[in-house]
């Protein structure tokens, strides 16, 4: 497969592949239709999907990737009756979320923030439509997603005031510069190379310098500008955001409890 893909270009992508058992292929996975087809006696019968385990979601993203590298300018209509739907799914897991951040936030010590919540609450949903086979169309979730996290981040430039800045306005520029210069550095020198120097690092990279200059919005919204034009990450997008935010939230309480009081008292 990677040959073709070698040869041919990212557009190549599998529709049918065989399951071989035994040493024999008997029967094909049609992964656009996510059926099993047995042909031993010359003619198609579905059967129960094979155990192709973590094979047969690699096929899947494959064609998912190849979709995004031949149809990055495509423009996809929106169903009304689906945005309905992707919008009641966003509610669900909203909801969902928030009783987990509300339980996770009762733990000492510990501010666990809203959004990590409804990421967490997002995934079991998903998971479970996943287990009934209940499609989900990525383009009206994409599209509410975008609009609501457009939404959060204009309402959030709109509340700074920036007069307030004007006392110090030279030594907040000096520390900003320093600030964008170092962590775009630490990203491209210490993320992207301990995170393995290939696409997925760049993902991670580019949310790192959001979230090093930013918060957890910064993050999700870097990495969703490097993915719309390269493709889609699923290390980048699913494991960085929540274990980033995660740690520096339950991190960063404990700290500034225990290292921000001594520390205080000694400078005076």
């Amino acid at each position: 497969f990677e040959d073709l893909k070698a040869s041919f270009g990212p557009s190549v992508c599998p529709v049918v592949v065989p399951y071989i058992e035994d040493g024999k292929a008997n029967i094909y996975v049609n992964i656009l239709e996510y059926k099993a087809y047995d042909y031993s006696n010359g003619k198609p019968v579905e059967v129960a999907m094979p155990p192709m385990g973590d094979r047969l979601e690699g096929l899947r993203t494959a064609i998912y990737e190849a979709v995004a590298e031949t149809s990055k300018d495509e423009v996809f209509a929106l169903n009304n009756k689906n945005l309905l739907s992707s919008v009641c799914l966003i509610i669900v897991s909203a909801g969902l979320g928030s009783y987990i951040a509300i339980a996770a936030g009762k733990i000492p010590m510990i501010e666990f923030p809203y959004f990590i919540g409804c990421m967490i609450g997002g995934i079991i949903v998903r998971n479970v439509l996943d287990a009934f086979h209940v499609e989900v169309r990525a383009e009206e979730l994409d599209a509410f997603g975008d609009i609501c996290l457009e939404i959060f981040l204009g309402m959030t430039m709109m509340t700074i005031d920036v007069t307030k800045l004007a006392g110090v306005l030279g030594p907040f520029v000096i520390i900003f510069v320093a600030q964008v210069i170092f962590t775009c550095l630490w990203a491209y020198f210490v993320t992207f190379r301990t995170c393995g120097s290939n696409y997925d690092a760049a993902v991670i990279a580019a949310g790192h310098i959001g979230m090093g200059l930013g918060n957890g919005p910064n993050t999700m919204a870097n990495e969703k500008a490097v993915m719309a034009e390269h493709g889609f990450s699923h290390i980048g997008w699913v494991v960085y955001p929540p274990f980033g935010l995660l740690v520096l939230d339950v991190f960063n309480p404990i700290f500034c409890s225990m290292i921000a009081e001594p520390l205080t008292r000694w400078l005076g």
